[in-house]
């Protein structure tokens, strides 16, 4: 116990920084995307001033280049802030599927196989009765306990599974060959 102790220890060092290297560059893209918001809302700003300054007195009128430059700012503005927001949010599902990862990888360890055999075993016994009451529950009382004792490993076998799949295909009846046309047509 104590040597995986030890490699857990030294694999630490490791681990942090490459989860700081993902964390990082979610904060520099919200650092730029607060920027970009700050630079949007100037250049807003001046156009709002020149606007104002257009209707207002005259004595100066701002040329059309100056509008069309400042229009042209913003809208390109506009299209960066929307990529880096995209981005962002990749960022930050990427950090998502990474804490998950470990985390489902730190619980798979942790299963003992002795354990997860008998979930498994569990679980085929539980599909094993879904699939009685889901054909009908055909089984009278006294079958039930039988069939709940009998072990999953016996009914696995190919001679089952093809009796079974025989069974189902009585049952169904007969079904068209892939090849055969299902209707004429006139």
């Amino acid at each position: 116990m104590t040597i995986l102790q030890r490699i857990f220890t030294l694999g630490q060092p490791e681990a942090h920084p490459s989860v700081e290297e993902l964390k990082e560059p979610i904060k520099r893209t919200e650092q730029g995307i607060r920027e970009m918001r700050l630079e949007l809302e100037k250049n807003v700003r001046a156009l709002e001033t020149l606007a104002r300054e257009a209707i207002g007195p005259e004595s100066w009128a701002p040329a059309p280049q100056d509008r069309a430059d400042l229009e042209g700012k913003i809208n390109a503005l506009k299209v960066s802030l929307r990529k880096w927001e995209m981005e962002l949010r990749v960022l930050k599902a990427r950090v998502t599927v990474s804490n998950a990862t470990k985390t489902i990888n730190r619980q798979m360890a942790q299963l003992n196989s002795p354990g997860s055999l008998t979930l498994l075993e569990n679980l085929k016994e539980k599909e094993a009765s879904a699939q009685a009451q889901f054909s009908g529950g055909s089984l009278s009382g006294k079958e039930e306990p039988a069939k709940a004792t009998e072990k999953p490993q016996a009914s696995c076998t190919a001679q089952a599974f093809s009796q079974k799949a025989d069974a189902l295909n009585d049952r169904l009846g007969p079904t068209p060959a892939p090849d055969a046309p299902t209707a004429t047509q006139p």
